[in-house]
């Protein structure tokens, strides 16, 4: 916004331009799962037809890879 208002010679800087804010949001803890919860899982999936989430275990596409 600030941007906009000095290519319209509004506003003569950014005053915010090297600002940075640092989250407050805890990052999510991530894991593996370990063998037998991969058989399990896989059994699961197999059973209950979900292909999709069998096409993520075999290949091992995160969920930023999926689309929904």
């Amino acid at each position: 916004m600030f941007n906009k208002a000095i290519d319209n010679d509004l506003c003569a800087k950014n005053p915010v331009a090297n600002v940075r804010l640092q989250s407050t949001k805890k990052p999510k803890e991530k894991r593996t799962l370990n063998a037998e919860e991969q058989r399990n899982a896989i059994e699961w999936a197999i059973k209950n037809k979900h292909f999709d989430i069998l096409t993520v275990l075999k290949t091992g596409i995160t969920e930023v890879n999926c689309s929904d």
